[in-house]
């Protein structure tokens, strides 16, 4: 086995319909020298035998794909637990249900060589043709980049990429928060003084599939509760809201919220 620059950690749970897709845009990269390590929280779909069938894939190509078992079900324990086995020089942290373009972890790598970047993030498109879900992570990238100059910058969990040292010495995620555990380690790597890169390139594609299931307005609530906690009170170490996990959620939840009834009112002005 080649050794690996990156080790892509992907913490699951119950994602046997959504880690497929990923896998195969990690198949599809054009940079090879990397690993995966799928930590993977007592499912109770085919999650592991999803992986499994994949690892002669990567086997075949010169590379590892490792399935960690983790004892609880835990985001931040299963991306720590993730690191501990990865062997790569740069740690890439990506959810289950995201895509990469074929020209992701080639693009990282050669912001890396020129930039020496300890610390970063990627544009994000959205999974969805929605003018509204297209708006809605349009600003996120913008507020994604202003927020890095300020001292309480902020993170997507499933989409950052950090240097193993620096990632230990910021102190990996904290397994205590319930919430935000993102925006809790990007706060902590700039009071180190590491600085967050965001790049215009490559792209990662953001899966909707929360705001679908449950309601974009009342994931929205959800998000701006949870930001005002972190950035007024600190972190969230209890549960101020209910944020189930499981790619089976999503799968058997579907409505419609209030967002598409204000489209409704506002499509014949906006032709939304």
């Amino acid at each position: 086995m080649m050794k690996p620059f990156f080790s892509i950690v992907i913490p699951t749970l119950n994602e046997e319909k959504f880690l497929p897709k990923l896998l195969e845009s990690l198949r599809a990269q054009n940079f090879k020298k990397f690993e995966i390590v799928v930590v993977d929280a007592l499912s109770k779909d085919k999650t592991v035998k999803a992986a499994e069938n994949w690892q002669e894939i990567f086997k075949k190509r010169g590379q590892n794909l490792i399935i960690v078992n983790a004892k609880k079900r835990n985001v931040s324990f299963q991306r720590n637990l993730g690191a501990r086995q990865a062997q790569g020089d740069y740690l890439v942290f990506f959810d289950a249900d995201v895509i990469v373009e074929a020209k992701f972890l080639k693009k990282v790598f050669g912001h890396i060589k020129k930039e020496e970047s300890l610390l970063m993030t990627t544009w994000l498109v959205s999974d969805s043709e929605e003018i509204t879900d297209e708006l809605l992570i349009l600003l996120t990238n913008y507020g994604l980049e202003l927020a890095r100059y300020t001292k309480k910058p902020f993170l997507p969990g499933f989409n950052i990429i950090v240097e193993r040292n620096s990632f230990w010495a910021i102190g990996g995620f904290n397994e205590k928060i319930k919430h935000a555990e993102d925006i809790y380690f990007a706060q902590k790597a700039r009071r180190k003084g590491i600085m967050i890169r965001f790049l215009k390139e490559p792209i990662l594609t953001m899966s909707l599939r929360r705001f679908r299931s449950e309601g974009r307005v009342k994931v929205l609530k959800k998000y701006a509760q949870s930001l005002t906690h972190i950035l007024f009170k600190g972190p969230i170490t209890n549960d101020i809201f209910d944020y189930p996990m499981g790619g089976e959620y999503h799968l058997n939840h579907k409505k419609e919220d209030g967002w598409q009834e204000l489209k409704k009112k506002w499509n014949r002005f906006f032709h939304l």
